[in-house]
């Protein structure tokens, strides 16, 4: 049917797309959140929408997702907000091999971000080292974000596994298993950012 501008018919293509991905097939989550674009959703929601959106184009392969993660951070409400949109930006770019502006981006968010969502923050680090230390030009980089072991964030949390994931993709010496109160023993850092959540 052709557009109405009604939330109604943005929330109903909202959840089949939620519910199209929760089964992995994010080619059609993503032609309902395009249809759901083309709506429009209300002002308030665009930024869900073209962040689930680029979401969806990441995994699938589509290389809109690059589009359409950019508008979802020019969107965000927030530090926090826009710092997720650059974070999927950033792992999309990392998947079609832009690494340098993979860590250029992450840089910008960890420093965007702050301390409003130290979780968060972790998982950046994380990915800027996994990133970083793929390329020459910015392998330099890597030392300046690998944490101290005196200092390093306890593994019981996904940021945390991260950022020891991260350390330890440049420490072959570090052979110990995650500790046994990591939730989280599976980090998003340690297999392609174009397939992970």
């Amino acid at each position: 049917s052709p557009p109405r501008g009604e939330g109604r018919v943005v929330e109903l293509l909202y959840s089949a797309a939620r519910r199209a991905a929760a089964r992995g097939a994010h080619d059609v989550s993503a032609r309902c959140l395009q249809r759901a674009l083309l709506e429009p959703p209300p002002a308030q929601d665009r930024y869900r929408v073209l962040l689930e959106l680029g979401t969806a184009e990441m995994r699938a392969g589509s290389s809109d997702a690059l589009d359409h993660l950019a508008a979802a951070a020019i969107e965000a409400p927030g530090p926090v907000e826009r710092s997720q949109a650059d974070q999927m930006l950033a792992r999309t770019m990392f998947g079609a091999g832009r690494l340098v502006d993979s860590v250029k981006l992450s840089e910008r968010a960890i420093g965007e971000l702050g301390d409003s969502d130290p979780e968060l923050r972790l998982e950046l680090e994380a990915e800027l080292i996994i990133a970083a230390i793929q390329d020459l030009r910015t392998r330099p980089l890597v030392a300046s974000w690998i944490p101290d072991r005196k200092t390093a964030p306890e593994p019981t949390s996904r940021g945390a596994c991260s950022r020891i994931v991260g350390r330890r993709s440049v420490s072959p010496c570090s052979r110990r298993p995650c500790s046994r109160r990591c939730s989280h023993p599976s980090s998003p850092v340690t297999r392609s950012p174009s397939t992970t959540s």
